[in-house]
């Protein structure tokens, strides 16, 4: 007894169609993320704010260190799901900020 193996082709179809509860559910996933983003941003710029008006900041530079990651950290989550939010093309100027290495 042989088995040939010849040529055996085996093709399958991928039917990825997301469900709208699915894309609805990422889409107001995506603007809550962007709501946490703006008001992270307005509430640790106004404690950077407070903190150097009130000249606090040199002798509190471990809070004015981590109000600084946080105010960058929720500006970048902001805006990076803003796009996503929004389905921007990454083509173009925009894109070119958006991905390292686009401009070669």
């Amino acid at each position: 007894m042989t088995t040939d193996a010849g040529d055996e082709t085996q093709t399958t179809t991928d039917n990825t169609m997301t469900s709208s509860s699915s894309s609805d559910a990422q889409f107001y996933f995506r603007c809550g993320v962007v709501i946490i983003g703006v008001v992270g941003t307005a509430g640790n710029a106004f404690v950077i704010y407070a903190l150097v008006a009130a000249k606090q900041h040199k002798k509190l530079p471990l809070i004015v260190n981590q109000n600084a990651l946080d105010l960058f950290a929720s500006f970048f989550s902001g805006r990076l799901f803003c796009g996503a939010a929004l389905q921007c093309p990454l083509h173009g100027h925009a894109g070119l900020l958006a991905v390292p290495g686009a401009a070669e």
